[in-house]
C-alpha cells in the first residue's frame, strides 16, 4: 500500500513539474509572440501593403532612390572597415592581457578602458567625434563606429583566448617550433572562428546603428538614418519606411546564420589554468605600447566627454566650473529624461533577466521535449536577427494608438527582447554547470520542481542573474536605435534627448548627460564584478588552506 501511494505521489509530482515548466515556457513564448513575432509581421505586412492589396511598390520606390542605395553602400563600407579594425585591435588588447608580462596595473587599465565605450551612449561618441574632428566627416563616423564596436570584440577575443588549451603551446615549443610558428599555429589558427564571429557581430552592430551616424554623419547618410527619416521625418511614409527597415533584416539574418554555423562547427577549447608566461622584454614593451596607442583615441574621446561639461574657457586656460552641470540638471525636460532612463533601465533589466532565466530553465533544467527546447533556441536566434532600428520601426507600427504607446513598459519590453540573446546565454551557461541531480533528489524528498528552483537553483544562479540584470540595465541606459522610434514626449530618455541636443550642437548638455550615464553604469556594472572577484578570492583562499603546497604553475615557453 505504501509503495502504491509513493508511486502515485511521484506521478503527481511529475505532472505538477510538467505544468510548472510548461507555464514558464508559455510565459516566455507569449512575450516573444506579442513583442517580437507580431510587430515584425506587421512591419513586413506594411511594407507589402498597397491601396489595392499586396504590392512591391514600396520596395521599388525605396530601392529606386539613389540616396538609399548610396546609404546602403555607406553603411556596408563603414561597417566592414570598422568591424575588421575593431576585431584586429581587440585581438592585440586581449593578447596583451593574456600572453604578456606587462605590469598588472597596465592590464587593468587596458581591460577597463576597452570596456568604457559600452558604458556611454554610442550617440555620445558620435557627438564627440563631431566635436573633435571635422563635423560630418567619414573619418569621424569610422572612428565612432570602431570605438563603439571595440568592447564587444574585446570581450569575445578575451574569453576566446582564455579558453585556448595552452598545453599545446608547451608541446609546440618542446617540439622545436619558433615563437612565431607557435603563435601562428597555436593561437591564430584556433582563433579563426572567433575572428569571424567578432567581425560578423561588429558588422551587424555598425550596419544597423542609428546613434553614431545621426550625431556625426551629417550629409553622409546611412541605412538606419534613412529608415528613421522615412518613418519619423517631415513627410513620413509608413510603407517606404517599413520596406527600408525590412531590407535591414537581410544582412542581420544572414549574419546570424553565419554565427550559428560557426558555433556548430567550432572546436571547444581547453580549460584555463594558471601558467607562468616566459619573460620577453621586447614582446612586453611592444604589446604594452601598442595597446596604449590603440586606446589613445578612446581615452581622448572619453576625456572630452568628462572634461567639457566641467570646464570653461579656451584651451590652455581652462578652469573648473559646475555651471553646465547645474544648468543641465535644472532643465525640467532633461531632469525628467534622466529619471525616465533610470526607471526604464531598471524595468528593462528586471524583465530581461527574468525572461532569460525562465528560458534558460526550460532549456537546461527541465524535462521538456527536444522540440520545445529547440523553440527556445530559435527564439534567441530570432531576437539576435532583429536590429534595434528594425525593432523600433516595428513597435511604432504595431503599438501606435494602443494603451502601450508612449509608456515606459513598452520601452522596457522592447529592450528586454532586443537584449535577450546575451543574458540567455549567460543564464544557460550558469545552469548547465550546476549539479544535474538536484531536481531528482528534491522530487524524492517531496519538493516540487518550482520549489527546487526557488530554494536551490536560484541561489546558486544569483551571480549569473546579477550579471544578466547588469547587462540589460547598462544597455538600456545607452540604447538609442529603438528608442528614437517609440519614446514620446512623456517617455524621453537620456539617449533620445542627446539626439535632440546634437541637432542644436549643445555639447555641454550632451556630455553632462553622458557623464551621468557613465557614472550610473559603472556603479551598476561593478556590483557583479565585485561579487565575482570576492567569490574567486574566497575560493583561492579555501584551496590554499586545504593544500598549502600547491605548485606555482608551469611556464609557457614563448
Amino acid at each position: 500500500m505504501g509503495l502504491l501511494w509513493e508511486g502515485k505521489r511521484q506521478a503527481m509530482m511529475k505532472h505538477i513539474k510538467e505544468w510548472e515548466m510548461k507555464g514558464i515556457s508559455g510565459a516566455v513564448a507569449g512575450i516573444f509572440f506579442a513583442f517580437l513575432l507580431v510587430p515584425v509581421l506587421i512591419l513586413l505586412g506594411t511594407s507589402f501593403a498597397g491601396e489595392r492589396g499586396f504590392t512591391l511598390a514600396h520596395y521599388r520606390e525605396i530601392l529606386g532612390e539613389k540616396g538609399f542605395l548610396q546609404a546602403l553602400r555607406n553603411s556596408a563600407l563603414l561597417s566592414s572597415v570598422s568591424a575588421a579594425a575593431a576585431t584586429a585591435l581587440a585581438f592585440v588588447l586581449a593578447y596583451t592581457i593574456q600572453y604578456t608580462n606587462v605590469p598588472k596595473g597596465l592590464k587593468y587599465f587596458v581591460r577597463l578602458t576597452a570596456l568604457i565605450p559600452a558604458l556611454i551612449p554610442a550617440v555620445t561618441y558620435g557627438a564627440a567625434a563631431a566635436y573633435l574632428l571635422e563635423p560630418h566627416s567619414f573619418a569621424g563616423l569610422l572612428l565612432g563606429y570602431t570605438i563603439c564596436a571595440l568592447p564587444a570584440a574585446f570581450v569575445l577575443m578575451y574569453h576566446s583566448m582564455e579558453s585556448i588549451d595552452r598545453k599545446f603551446m608547451v608541446v609546440s615549443r618542446i617540439m622545436g617550433d619558433t615563437p612565431l610558428r607557435t603563435f601562428l599555429e597555436m593561437v591564430c589558427r584556433p582563433f579563426l572562428g572567433s575572428f569571424a564571429a567578432s567581425v560578423i557581430q561588429c558588422f551587424t552592430f555598425c550596419f544597423a546603428d542609428y546613434g553614431i551616424s545621426a550625431a556625426a554623419g551629417g550629409n553622409i547618410q546611412t541605412a538606419a538614418v534613412v529608415v528613421w527619416r522615412e518613418m519619423m521625418g517631415g513627410g513620413p511614409n509608413a510603407g517606404r519606411g517599413a520596406a527600408a527597415a525590412a531590407i535591414l533584416l537581410i544582412p542581420s539574418v544572414m549574419n546570424v546564420g553565419l554565427l550559428y554555423y560557426l558555433g556548430q562547427h567550432s572546436v571547444p577549447g581547453g580549460s584555463y589554468f594558471s601558467e607562468e608566461i616566459r619573460p620577453g622584454r621586447i614582446r612586453d614593451i611592444s604589446c604594452g605600447l601598442l595597446s596604449c596607442l590603440i586606446l589613445a583615441p578612446v581615452v581622448c574621446m572619453t576625456a572630452v566627454i568628462l572634461v567639457v561639461p566641467l570646464t570653461e574657457g579656451q584651451p590652455g586656460q581652462l578652469h573648473f566650473t559646475a555651471k553646465y552641470i547645474s544648468e543641465t540638471f535644472s532643465d525640467p525636460s532633461l531632469r525628467r529624461a534622466c529619471g525616465n532612463s533610470l526607471l526604464t533601465a531598471a524595468l528593462s533589466a528586471l524583465i530581461g533577466s527574468l525572461t532569460a532565466y525562465g528560458a534558460a530553465l526550460a532549456a537546461k533544467r527541465s524535462g521538456l521535449g527536444g522540440r520545445l527546447k529547440g523553440a527556445v533556441e530559435s527564439t534567441a536566434l530570432a531576437a539576435h536577427a532583429v536590429s534595434g532600428v528594425t525593432m523600433g520601426a516595428a513597435f511604432l507600427l504595431a503599438f501606435s494608438g494602443t494603451p502601450l504607446e508612449d509608456t515606459w513598459l513598452l520601452l522596457a519590453v522592447c529592450n528586454a527582447v532586443l537584449f535577450f540573446p546575451v543574458p540567455y546565454k549567460m543564464m544557460k551557461s550558469s545552469l548547465a554547470g550546476m549539479n544535474a541531480s538536484w531536481e531528482p533528489t528534491a522530487l524524492l524528498m517531496g519538493d516540487t520542481w518550482l520549489e527546487t528552483v526557488v530554494r536551490v537553483v536560484t541561489p546558486n544562479a544569483m551571480l549569473a542573474l546579477l550579471r544578466a540584470f547588469s547587462y540589460c540595465f547598462v544597455n538600456a541606459v545607452t540604447a538609442v536605435n529603438a528608442a528614437v522610434f517609440i519614446a514620446g514626449a512623456r517617455t524621453m530618455v537620456i539617449t533620445t534627448e542627446i539626439n535632440v541636443l546634437q541637432e542644436q550642437m549643445r555639447f555641454h548638455e550632451i556630455f553632462a548627460l553622458s557623464l551621468l550615464a557613465l557614472t550610473v553604469n559603472l556603479a551598476v556594472g561593478s556590483v557583479p564584478w565585485y561579487l565575482e572577484m570576492h567569490r574567486k578570492h574566497a575560493g583561492e583562499s579555501e584551496r590554499l588552506v586545504k593544500n598549502p603546497h600547491t605548485a606555482a604553475g608551469r611556464r609557457i615557453d614563448w
